[in-house]
């Protein structure tokens, strides 16, 4: 053998080995006759042992999982009749019931006359990338339910409080407010009068923050109609965030959509979320809360003019506020929903909540 053969043959072997190795197969096709070409590798990611052909493309798709195969053959001959790339993920039938996923990218090669001759490629077993995906997503779909979860005990919670607060406080203070005026109506010592009276100013300061916390720790009933999402978030805003010295404003450009309750409650607690955010770290003096929507969506933006962040540290330097929006973005993400942020040091902040409309049922955004 020449040296010009056993140089071509070691490249070969050496090609063959790193293929082994990657677990990375090439093939071609020729269109007319429709024979498929493999090599080592790629025959053994698709199970095909040592046998070495002919294969056709019907034959090849035999291998592949039945509700793929319709889905894969109209892919290729999608790609030569439009002269396009080949590039799809599809399941493999093995020997023994075994199941492999594998990714195929390819190209079509054409003649002079731009008439499809050949298809070519590569062919990649990705069966343990899927299965760490996948196993990844699983974990995911867990961590987003048990935040939700963890979500649902602390609004059940908050009510808890809430009920606690109104009846069991609330309305004993009431009582002693009547009693108070009552005494003071009839007392005729003047310091006296003047003692009870600064009790009854303390009393009504204790019912004010009383009423505040009591709502601020609820979340409204939804499924009751003389509630809505934008009364409910003005409310939410004027109790909350004046307290702080905050010149607050509320617009509402919607026209009556629906939204389920699920996403009610969730946008209700989002916002909230970024009020205290807002309380905690804007040091800010104007809060903007803006409601809008189109045909598919509800988008309920809050905006500051505060000393913002960067984006791109919000989880260095910034960390508390960037598990806030974390929290914050996987509630959205439950109800298929965005989060949407925009801030810059000096400038302010601003963030965007996107809710779909629902079709039918639901509480009243306006």
């Amino acid at each position: 053998m020449t040296t010009d053969v056993l140089q071509a043959d070691h490249l070969i072997r050496r090609l063959a080995y790193s293929q082994k190795i990657a677990r990375i197969g090439n093939w071609e096709r020729n269109i007319r006759s429709g024979n498929v070409w493999w090599s080592d590798t790629a025959r053994e990611i698709f199970g095909f042992g040592a046998s070495r052909g002919p294969f056709t493309l019907r034959f090849v798709l035999q291998r592949l999982h039945p509700d793929d195969r319709e889905r894969v053959k109209n892919h290729i001959e999608h790609a030569i009749r439009t002269r396009t790339d080949i590039q799809y993920e599809t399941r493999v039938l093995k020997p023994g019931g075994y199941v492999s996923w594998v990714s195929v990218i390819g190209e079509v090669v054409t003649d002079d006359f731009d008439t499809p001759i050949k298809t070519q490629g590569v062919v990649r077993d990705i069966t343990v990338q899927k299965a760490y995906t996948d196993a990844m997503i699983q974990y995911q779909d867990r961590l987003r339910a048990l935040a939700q979860s963890l979500s649902q005990l602390e609004d059940a919670n908050r009510r808890e409080f809430s009920i606690f607060l109104h009846d069991e406080i609330g309305s004993r203070l009431v009582g002693a407010r009547m009693m108070l005026n009552a005494v003071i109506q009839d007392t005729k010592a003047h310091e006296t009068e003047h003692d009870l009276v600064k009790i009854k100013r303390g009393i009504d300061e204790v019912l004010a923050l009383t009423e505040e916390k009591t709502f601020a720790f609820s979340s409204p009933m939804f499924e009751n109609d003389d509630w809505t999402l934008s009364s409910a978030i003005e409310k939410l805003a004027r109790m909350s965030l004046p307290n702080h010295k905050l010149k607050v404003s509320v617009a509402n450009s919607c026209r009556g959509e629906r939204i389920s309750k699920d996403v009610c409650f969730e946008l209700y607690r989002s916002t909230r979320e970024v009020f205290e955010n807002i309380k905690k770290h804007a040091k800010c003096t104007v809060v903007s809360v803006r409601c809008h929507s189109d045909q598919q969506n509800i988008y309920l933006e809050v905006g500051d003019n505060g000393v913002g962040f960067e984006l791109g540290n919000v989880f260095g330097s910034h960390f508390e506020v960037g598990f806030g929006l974390f929290s914050i973005s996987e509630g959205m993400r439950n109800i298929s929903g965005d989060m949407i942020v925009e801030s810059d040091v000096g400038h302010g902040a601003s963030v965007k909540l996107v809710a779909p409309i629902a079709e039918q049922g639901g509480c009243r955004v306006l």
